[in-house]
């Protein structure tokens, strides 16, 4: 994290202003990765920077595109979302997972969120998240 005045920037992304993320959205069906991009593009107003079916996909893609936020669905085949997590601790990347029902929460460990949740309630769980994981201590703007 590099602090300059009041702004903080991790990565490419830089804080103090509207915060432009770079999402990787991973999810074993089309037609729920083609809904979050049009979420993700249209009323959050972010790039989605490549998509993924399985988590090992999900993986590759987030390392390749040094996506930001990588968004996967938390029963995606292929790799556990535990092990996506563990496998991107080391990055930038923060990782949220989707979930279809609300009693999943329970099982999971990291920001998560229901897919069906409104645009503003998915910014919202998102850029708490990304304040978590790179430590910005209420920074990050909308």
């Amino acid at each position: 994290m590099v602090q300059n005045g009041r702004s903080r920037s991790v990565g490419n992304v830089k804080f103090g202003a509207p915060v432009n993320l770079r999402i990787a959205v991973a999810d074993s069906v089309t037609a729920a990765r083609t809904s979050l991009r049009q979420v993700v593009e249209g009323p959050l107003g972010w790039q989605v920077v490549g998509e993924a079916a399985d988590g090992f996909e999900a993986v590759r893609v987030a390392r390749a595109t040094a996506a930001d936020v990588l968004l996967v669905e938390c029963t995606i085949g292929g790799l556990p979302l535990s092990d996506i997590r563990a496998l991107l601790a080391s990055s930038h990347t923060v990782v949220v997972g989707l979930l279809d029902r609300p009693e999943q929460h329970a099982a999971q460990t990291g920001p998560s969120t229901l897919k069906t949740v409104p645009a503003d309630a998915l910014r919202t769980r998102i850029l708490a998240a990304v304040e978590e994981r790179w430590h910005l201590g209420g920074v990050v703007g909308t």
